[in-house]
């Protein structure tokens, strides 16, 4: 019997999801009609693969020149005195505990000595064999030309995605397969976790005696912070703000508007390669995956890494709220969307296309985007990848 007959249909239809409607809108041709063909013009890529490198080289050699021990983190020996000793740091906090148990199942950390990186990544591969989904993390890479606090801060950003990873709430399939541009949002939701934790971490790492990487992150000038700001204000307005998880949220949230939205905005194509490609969507449905919805409840999940789930206290704005759903993606991702909307309200009815079978694993990244911008790695993403805050690699 064709398993497909029982699928059942969304109650919702797609325009009543919160912010389809904006979304779709936004993705039909017709919109972009009388817009400027520069509109939120994609990067060229003499831009992503010269301009932008050479930026970050010269921000990274003038940390070299006030600390010129970093110029040796090729070598073994010193690469892993460093990881020890930010992991030691990171361990020296209950919450940071964690983190360090999940890099043992990291096979591979390392610091990347080419100066024209920055951030960090994780890469992963991901199986997809009809409605059974397995994912295993492959490595960490993180930029070492740059000072311990930042890469203590990326390196937590990481390992969030790791333990991610180890609790099936990095990517939002596990469970059911949601639409392209909800693969996008829920993409936001990790990447903003990730960030809240490495904030909250570094700033109990503050109050246990290591102040250091704290203030690195205070002071950077980038959107990291942003975000660290939004969270000491809140402990400012609120003593218990830490113990309650409502600077962690205002962090999670900061994450959002941080840079002026130019960091939620990085991460859109990120977002949009967590889809599923289309052969692997049929061979889901043909198997009985379940097709539906984004829901809050999907979201809170990524909550439950934390001591406690700040994604559920109250006061905070609906996790389904335009402020987390915003259609700010430009012509060429539009495109995109549009084309994998198409493809994906197909299949979701069982009409299939004669598509070459593919191979079951693909990698995958999440990546942290370095400060002070909303960076170049993520142009560098591929289809196959997942950065943490850099491409190809699940990235901070």
């Amino acid at each position: 019997m064709d398993s497909t007959a029982e699928q059942k249909q969304p109650e919702q239809t797609a325009p009543e999801i919160p912010g389809m409607k904006e979304a779709l809108a936004r993705m039909d041709p017709d919109y972009w009609k009388d817009k400027s063909h520069f509109a939120k013009r994609e990067p060229s890529v003499f831009e992503k693969k010269i301009i932008f490198p050479t930026i970050a080289a010269i921000r990274n050699m003038t940390c070299a020149l006030e600390t010129p021990s970093v110029l040796v983190t090729a070598l073994p020996l010193v690469q892993n005195l460093r990881l020890k000793r930010a992991l030691a740091d990171i361990g020296s906090v209950p919450e940071g505990q964690e983190l360090v148990a999940a890099a043992a199942n990291v096979p591979k950390i390392n610091l990347n000595p080419d100066p024209r990186v920055s951030g960090g990544y994780i890469a992963t591969s991901t199986d997809i064999n009809g409605t059974d989904i397995k994912q295993l993390s492959l490595e960490i890479n993180i930029a070492g030309i740059a000072t311990s606090g930042t890469v203590v801060g990326a390196l937590i950003h990481e390992l969030q995605h790791q333990r991610q990873v180890e609790n099936k709430v990095l990517r939002a399939y596990g469970e059911k397969n949601i639409s392209p541009v909800e693969h996008l949002w829920y993409n936001r939701m990790t990447e903003a976790d990730a960030q809240a934790t490495a904030t909250d971490i570094l700033w109990r790492m503050k109050e246990a005696g290591k102040p250091g990487h704290w203030y690195e992150a205070k002071h950077s000038g980038s959107w990291v912070a942003d975000v660290a700001a939004a969270y000491e204000k809140k402990v400012a307005e609120d003593p218990h703000a830490v113990e309650n998880g409502t600077a962690k949220r205002a962090a999670f949230d900061a994450w959002f508007t941080a840079a002026g939205g130019a960091v939620q905005q990085h991460y859109n194509t990120q977002g949009m390669l967590t889809t599923p490609n289309f052969p692997k969507a049929e061979e889901m449905h043909k198997a009985g995956k379940p097709f539906g919805h984004l829901t809050v409840e999907d979201i809170e999940k990524i909550g439950d890494l934390s001591p406690v789930n700040y994604l559920k206290i109250p006061g905070g704005a609906p996790l389904d709220s335009e402020k987390y759903r915003g259609a700010d993606f430009d012509r060429n991702q539009a495109a995109f969307l549009h084309h994998a909307h198409t493809r994906y309200a197909k299949i979701e009815k069982g009409e299939y296309e004669d598509l070459p079978k593919i191979e079951a694993a693909k990698s995958g990244v999440s990546a942290f985007m370095s400060p002070p911008a909303a960076q170049t790695r993520l142009a560098s993403v591929k289809p196959a990848q997942v950065s943490l805050q850099r491409a190809p690699k699940i990235r901070m």
